[in-house]
């Protein structure tokens, strides 16, 4: 799952955890329709969290008997950094004391290039101590060259097997996509309850309420839990991963995973412009909202392209003289930027052609915006200046 899914995990589990009140089931329990609801909001439940199971199961890429092999490989790799820990710990040495503080569930359920690279880097902490040209360092707690040739044969087990990354690839996705689906239903079943069950005990049982909306966030949600984020998939429906997504006007930016999807990015409410790029893509830009309590997950369909029939145009934004920070760019075509502290910016894949750039000062100057015409060479950059 991604960090905004898991936080509607957690609040569905509030919500679960209210239900399941003995004196709250008795309120509602002459409403047929509510108790309904909430059944109903038990069984998707249920069944969600065994799809986040069986996704979690196959997060590494692997088949189920690679996957035995990775949890003995980290399995012998905490038995050892354990114990360095303590080392660490007695010298004072807080950087290794955090490296080698780690426990079995630390890799469990999250992706397999994170978990070995993190992996890797502590055995060669490790190896490092125990070769160090003075001596064994880890002597003293029990850790030594043999502990190294341990965690290299889990190592070369668990990398050796024969897995299919391919086919636990394929459920991993299927199990995404499930979970999707999966919320979206609880969420409209949530959506039903909100109606009824507000509306006809707000005023009678006015701390259930309060306690239900507690469960729901429904009250009080402030910026952290408002933004933009993205499923991101080439014209053919496969998951585009590497590409950037841009929040132009508050130069936030966000890469798609493995799944094609781009993690919240969080901003105030309003009106914003994105931009869509990354290597072996056709650069689009497009307008999204971002509204109060709301995360705005965009669905975003990307074309293949060389990018070589594009170019840049960049310059700088001055007032008296003085650089000006924070002013608008923008083409005819949608492209936009927003200059930086020293009023520079630069708008990259840019249609060759003439275009017209558009430069506007931020508010609450009274300026008029300039608009100047440019010729864009395919691979080349233009400069072009605006002086206020």
């Amino acid at each position: 799952m991604n960090n905004f899914q898991s936080s509607k995990k957690n609040s569905y589990n509030k919500c679960k955890q209210f239900f399941a009140i003995p004196e709250n089931a008795a309120v509602w329990s002459g409403f047929p329709r509510i108790v309904d609801a909430v059944t109903q909001f038990g069984t998707r439940n249920t069944e969600l969290d065994d799809i986040i199971h069986a996704q979690q199961k196959v997060i590494t890429g692997v088949t189920t008997d690679k996957d035995i092999k990775f949890v003995a490989l980290v399995k012998v790799m905490v038995k050892f950094a354990r114990k360095a820990r303590v080392w660490a710990e007695d010298n004072n040495n807080h950087t290794l004391e955090e490296i080698f503080d780690i426990r079995k569930s630390d890799f469990i359920g999250i992706a397999e290039d994170l978990a070995s690279e993190q992996l890797e880097g502590i055995r060669n902490q490790l190896n490092t101590l125990v070769n160090d040209p003075g001596g064994n360092i880890l002597a003293g707690v029990n850790v030594d060259a043999g502990s190294i040739a341990a965690i290299d044969a889990a190592n070369t087990a668990y990398e050796n097997d024969e897995g299919k990354p391919g086919e636990a690839k394929g459920e991993r996705k299927s199990a995404t996509k499930g979970i999707k689906i999966i919320m979206d239903n609880i969420d409209k079943n949530l959506v039903l309850i909100d109606d009824l069950l507000i509306s006809e005990y707000e005023e009678t049982h006015p701390k259930m309420i309060d306690d239900y909306r507690n469960a729901r966030m429904i009250d009080i949600i402030g910026m952290n839990h408002q933004g933009i984020s993205a499923d991101i998939t080439y014209e053919d429906g496969t998951e585009a991963e590497g590409i950037t997504l841009k929040i132009v006007d508050l130069n936030k930016t966000g890469i798609s995973d493995i799944d094609g999807h781009v993690e919240t990015l969080r901003g105030r409410i309003g009106k914003y412009h994105l931009e869509i790029s990354g290597p072996g893509i056709v650069t689009q830009t497009m307008k999204a909202s971002i509204k109060r309590g709301e995360i705005n997950n965009l669905e975003i369909t990307v074309k293949k392209g060389s990018g070589t029939t594009t170019g840049t145009i960049s310059g700088k934004v001055t007032k008296g003289g003085l650089p000006v920070a924070g002013a608008t760019v923008s083409t005819a075509s949608g492209l936009v930027t927003i200059t930086d502290s020293e009023g520079n910016f630069i708008l990259k894949d840019v249609a060759t052609g003439a275009q017209q750039v558009t430069a506007k000062l931020p508010p609450p100057a009274p300026e008029l915006p300039q608009t100047k015409t440019v010729t864009v060479t395919a691979g080349v950059g233009v400069v072009v200046d605006f002086g206020f």
